[in-house]
């Protein structure tokens, strides 16, 4: 009697044990849960991930007229081409430190960031409003606009009009805490939900633009420290597994920026744009093999984004920095693009950044994820970002290069695509 109850206790630790190796090799990628000590003689999870991403944004900025030609009314016309490609190692590491309860680090380290504008089609030095308004110098020249890159302006023929400096750097250091509420994995009767709490800390050199000195900047960090809330929920269904989440990021520009050195507005005006989103999608379990934990998941996400009206650094923001030595001669400013912010009767250089009206952003990705084993992922995704059309300014500002009725500029098809490779160790 007492070798039966032996044995059958032995079969359902047996059978206990190939559940919860199952469930592992299930569970999701965005709801992954990293854990403390689980019980006497185990360890605390441990997890490890290198990244790249790859983002090619592309924007068409056009530009409010009034005149005649469209019988008193105001009209939009195509301008500008804004154009941007970056690569990004993304490091991260999570340490579980409690049940169900760990703490992580992130290091974004931005390889390569390179900005520019071109003319839109039919649009040259002679007729491009940029150039018309001096916010960037040449209008009607054949040397025109600016070229950070190689200190020097361009020459007729050229399609571009400006270019910035090859940004690089660390863009901030993330710190942050994770704690599962509710885990699937200990209790198959509830979902899995996490609760999220991260600081991304702009520790880098913000990003600012002199036009006189353009690669004496080359720093990718924010300029405002991020506060981060999200939450997730997901459920396995057999072969399925949805999730959904809701993230809140609160800014605080630093002493450094050019948020905190230019009150532009009051109240939420003048701080960096907050945000908040909500991220959606599905893995869906191509094959796997449980006891040796191998699987292959397919990835299905969705995202949606609110920007809230604030500061931000828009696709002009490096053209319209003004030259520092504006503050101290006058003849070093722009009229009507570098003006008195200060409130001290004189002209101050363009900061770049800009009131920005609140617009949505939208988004989606497919990709694989692949578990070799116990120790190795491997994940690999490509997707598309869209935003809603925008103006760059709210039209408070007063600024009569730019932020007044048949000036403004507005953003139309802005749409970026992205690609990003991943591998981790898991612990």
């Amino acid at each position: 009697m007492n070798g039966r109850v032996i044995v059958n206790a032995a079969v359902r630790r047996v059978f206990l044990g190939l559940m919860l190796l199952s469930s592992a090799a299930r569970a999701g990628e965005e709801t992954r849960v990293v854990s403390g000590t689980r019980g006497p003689g185990q360890l605390f999870d441990f997890n490890l991930s290198l990244g790249w991403t790859h983002d090619d944004k592309r924007a068409d900025l056009k530009r409010q007229s009034e005149g005649t030609a469209g019988g008193g009314r105001i009209l939009l016309q195509n301008d500008l081409v804004y154009r941007q490609t970056r690569d990004t190692l993304n490091m991260r590491a999570d340490v579980g430190v409690f049940q169900d309860v760990s703490v992580f680090a992130s290091l974004p380290l931005v390889i390569a960031d390179n900005r520019q504008l071109d003319f839109a089609k039919g649009i040259d030095e002679r007729n491009t409003t940029i150039l018309r308004d001096g916010i960037l110098p040449g209008f009607g020249t054949p040397m025109f606009g600016l070229d950070a890159t190689h200190a020097r302006s361009f020459v007729n023929p050229s399609d571009t009009v400006f270019r910035g400096p090859t940004r690089k750097g660390l863009e901030y250091l993330g710190l942050g805490v994770s704690w599962a509420v509710l885990n699937e994995l200990r209790d198959d009767t509830r979902p899995t939900w996490l609760l999220r709490l991260e600081t991304r800390w702009s520790v880098g050199t913000p990003m600012k633009f002199d036009p006189a000195r353009g690669k004496a900047n080359t720093g990718v960090a924010t300029g405002y420290h991020q506060f981060v809330l999200s939450t997730a929920f997901s459920r396995r269904f057999e072969m399925l597994e949805p999730y959904v989440g809701g993230w809140y990021m609160l800014p605080l520009a630093t002493d450094d920026s050019a948020y905190e050195q230019y009150k532009l507005g009051e109240r939420s005006y003048s701080q960096p744009q907050q945000r908040a989103g909500t991220n959606f999608g599905v893995d869906v379990v191509a094959w796997e093999e449980p006891r040796a934990q191998r699987r292959i998941n397919i990835e299905l996400r969705g995202r949606m984004e609110l920007r809230f009206m604030g500061l931000a650094q828009s696709e002009l923001w490096e053209p319209l920095s003004g030259n520092p030595e504006c503050a101290k001669v006058a003849s070093a400013c722009r009229p009507d693009v570098d003006r008195d912010l200060t409130g001290d009767l004189t002209a101050d250089p363009n900061p770049g950044v800009t009131r920005s009206p609140a617009y949505g952003v939208f988004g989606g990705d497919a990709g694989l994820s692949v578990q070799v084993g116990r120790y190795v992922r491997f994940r690999g995704l490509v997707g598309m970002t869209w935003e809603q059309s925008h103006f760059l300014t709210d039209g408070r500002s007063d600024n009569e290069a730019y932020d007044i009725p048949g000036r403004r500029y507005r953003v139309e098809g802005s749409r970026a695509w992205h690609v990003s490779l991943e591998g981790g160790l898991l612990f």
